[in-house]
């Protein structure tokens, strides 16, 4: 009876296997063979000297393996270091560092723009109400006013450079002190105080010359005003005691850059569980900066 597999041959399932290297042995007897050793006496099987000149093991278990795990684990966790515990406080320490010592030579060389655009607008505050370049549309937006116009029953008049073909001289125009426009009957209605005059949507020569005369300037000051304004893309906010422009510096955010009359202080306001703070450095004569941050009140209590 044979095995499956075997056929009917009984030596091939009762050969016993036969001893390593034991041919080599007969031919060359038992030094006659350059056969490995173990450099290991002790070790049960002998491990040849030439295995240690090879990697037979799994890439998990090799020292290259190693080296990139704890390279991989060690950064992850300076990463988490750096975003969870350490950029905050290195970034306030910048930036206070920058407020105290930096920011006004930062505004006398990288701000020098803005510098302009306060020095000819800070005589003009009764005045001009706004003046912002639109970088999208290319073009500019201006709002006068009546120098002692009063916040209540003023009366408003709008011009729209990009959708009106006439020009803003023919239509309305200030002659001194006074706002003339020309209504649709063909008269013209006088305002001689508490007007307010805007124009938006307009290129550099839509302007009206009138408006530039009203400002006690010249058409080549004003065409330098214009271009400063374009260089900043600036909007700038103007009271009669003020004027309000933002800028963004690029690693410590937002800041407004403020003329004022008035001496400004920093403060903090508490609401609920947050504190609004206005943070305020002087930059030049009557010119601050100012930055709000929020924060959680109980930071402020600490």
């Amino acid at each position: 009876m044979g095995y499956m597999g075997f056929g009917m041959r009984k030596i091939d399932y009762t050969r016993k296997p036969k001893k390593a290297f034991g041919r080599i042995k007969e031919v060359y007897g038992e030094e006659g063979a350059d056969l490995p050793k173990s450099p290991n006496p002790e070790h049960p099987y002998g491990v040849p000297t030439s295995f240690a000149k090879h990697s037979y093991q799994p890439f998990f278990k090799t020292r290259p393996y190693r080296i990139i795990k704890w390279v991989t684990i060690s950064s992850v966790l300076i990463l988490i270091a750096w975003f969870f515990l350490l950029k905050g406080p290195i970034m306030h320490y910048q930036r206070s560092k920058f407020e105290e010592s930096a920011f006004t030579s930062y505004y006398k060389t990288e701000l020098a723009d803005y510098s302009e655009l306060l020095q000819f607008l800070k005589s003009r505050t009764d005045q001009i109400c706004y003046v912002g370049f639109d970088n999208w549309e290319n073009s500019y937006d201006l709002t006068l006013q009546h120098f002692n116009t009063q916040t209540a029953g003023f009366q408003r008049v709008n011009f729209s450079g990009g959708r009106d073909t006439q020009s803003p001289d023919k239509k309305s125009r200030i002659d001194g002190d006074h706002l003339i426009v020309q209504q649709a009957d063909g008269q013209s209605a006088v305002f001689s105080e508490n007007w307010v005059y805007t124009i938006n949507d307009v290129k550099p020569d839509q302007i009206p010359t009138s408006a530039i005369d009203y400002l006690h300037t010249t058409q080549s000051e004003f065409s330098n005003f214009l271009n400063t304004l374009k260089q900043a893309n600036a909007r700038v906010w103007i009271k009669p005691d003020s004027v309000v422009t933002h800028f963004q510096h690029p690693e410590f955010g937002y800041y407004d850059l403020v003329y004022s009359t008035k001496p400004l202080r920093s403060t903090t306001e508490i609401n609920g569980k947050y504190a609004y703070q206005t943070f305020v450095g002087k930059l030049d004569e009557d010119i601050y900066w100012i930055r709000e941050d929020r924060i959680l009140r109980s930071e402020i209590d600490e």
